[in-house]
């Protein structure tokens, strides 16, 4: 999948309503987690369709960030759907596809949840349809492959036409106090999801929740850095060692380095390069 990656904050290209470049703006964020989410997703499905053997580990930790990933496309949805929409409505005309889309692509991703869920409880090993069919980890790629076909262009229209309405119709102050409200509805684990593809960058995180989130710094600082952190811990570096199972040990480390610092989010970092990570060499 391509997709729009984090650009550096130092410089803020403005519209004429006060809106930050498009690529910045939260929606966009949201959209592009999701993005990263589903090809993680189908990279590891992949992995489990071929492998001959899964190891309990793998299980475990696919089914805790695959939980979390269906929780943040409900809770995306939740907030366009009761929030974001709503107050569009009041000035622009808001396309009826998007609302179905919503609804096709939650039946899709229900059906693949609970593929999933039946193939995590038998701990992987082949399972039955309803119809008596066998299904396996190859079936479960099949299905949430259909969210994907679904959601890829859903995701493109939204940018294309809701946020251009929204940027065109709407300045960035009038929407402020909208976003601060859904922001403060946020579970605790949501920002984390949000900037999972960053990585460990806290700064990079910290420079858009601050600038373009609208979040204070001392906020951030005194509260949600701990929480973004801790959801690293216990989410983000699971994706990481499903994607590369080597470096399963070295992760493994990481997190009794965190356990040592007793969870207060200024544990000892990831040693090395991103790329040697991904690659399990360190």
């Amino acid at each position: 999948l391509n997709f729009p990656r984090p650009v550096e904050m130092a410089v803020q290209v403005a519209n004429a309503n006060g809106w930050p470049a498009k690529a910045e703006m939260g929606w966009l964020y949201a959209h592009n987690a999701i993005r990263a989410d589903m090809e993680d997703t189908l990279l590891i499905l992949e992995r489990f369709a071929k492998a001959t053997s899964i190891e309990a580990w793998e299980l475990a930790a696919f089914g805790k960030f695959f939980k979390v990933h269906s929780l943040f496309i409900d809770e995306h949805h939740h907030n366009e759907e009761k929030i974001f929409f709503p107050a569009m409505a009041k000035r622009v005309t808001l396309a009826v596809k998007m609302t179905a889309d919503h609804v096709t692509m939650n039946v899709a991703l229900a059906e693949s949840v609970a593929l999933i869920d039946r193939l995590l409880a038998t701990e992987g090993t082949p399972i039955f349809s309803a119809n008596g069919e066998t299904q396996t980890w190859a079936d479960a790629f099949a299905a949430y492959k259909k969210v994907e076909v679904i959601m890829v262009p859903h995701l493109l229209e939204e940018e294309d036409v809701a946020v251009e309405q929204l940027r065109d119709n709407f300045t960035a102050k009038e929407i402020h106090p909208i976003e601060s409200k859904m922001a403060k509805a946020l579970p605790p684990w949501a920002l984390g999801h949000l900037y999972r593809r960053l990585g460990d960058e806290t700064p990079t995180k910290r420079a858009h929740a601050v600038a373009i989130l609208g979040v204070p710094g001392f906020i951030f600082d005194r509260v949600l850095r701990s929480n973004i952190e801790k959801y690293q811990y216990e989410v983000g570096w699971l994706v990481e060692e499903l994607k590369t199972p080597a470096s399963h040990g070295y992760w493994d480390e990481q997190r009794a380095m965190y356990r040592a610092s007793k969870g207060c989010g200024c544990g000892a970092k990831p040693a090395g390069t991103r790329g040697q990570r991904a690659a399990g060499t360190i």
